[in-house]
């Protein structure tokens, strides 16, 4: 890799390390859940993994880098078989795991920049993800 190639992968947003981030951070806290109950806005999502509720002003702030992440994912706007989330426009693989690319998926659902076809049964998404971002 030459390091042109190593600077633009230092500087891009979508990388395992900063969905995981992201993605803790906008869960609830302990103190922001009472009785079992979030005790703030709440947003939810399903993943090819499972479904997830989020803190919404927490993902309301991370909105704009979740979305900038979504469009580093190659072919995004085609919709990608959801195993090939893990590449980068660049042709580089992002991360290895595949819960770190449900991750992605759910932050970007529950943020609504990203979304899945009506038309694809939800026991589908793990074989033939489809997702496009909301303009």
């Amino acid at each position: 890799m030459d390091n042109i190639e190593k600077e633009e992968q230092d500087n891009r947003k979508l990388t395992s390390k900063r969905v995981e981030e992201i993605f803790k951070d906008c869960l609830f806290s302990e103190d922001e859940i009472k009785d079992e109950m979030p005790t703030k806005e709440f947003s939810v999502a399903t993943g090819v993994m499972g479904k997830v509720v989020f803190n919404t002003e927490k993902l309301n702030q991370h909105k704009p880098e979740i979305l900038e992440m979504i469009d580093e994912v190659d072919n995004i706007e085609k919709g990608p078989h959801f195993l090939n989330m893990c590449i980068a426009r660049d042709g580089t693989l992002w991360t290895g795991e595949h819960a770190v690319m449900d991750h992605l998926m759910v932050l970007g659902l529950a943020a609504e920049v990203l979304k899945i076809p009506l038309n694809i049964p939800r026991g589908e998404w793990g074989i033939s993800f489809l997702g496009e971002c909301l303009l």
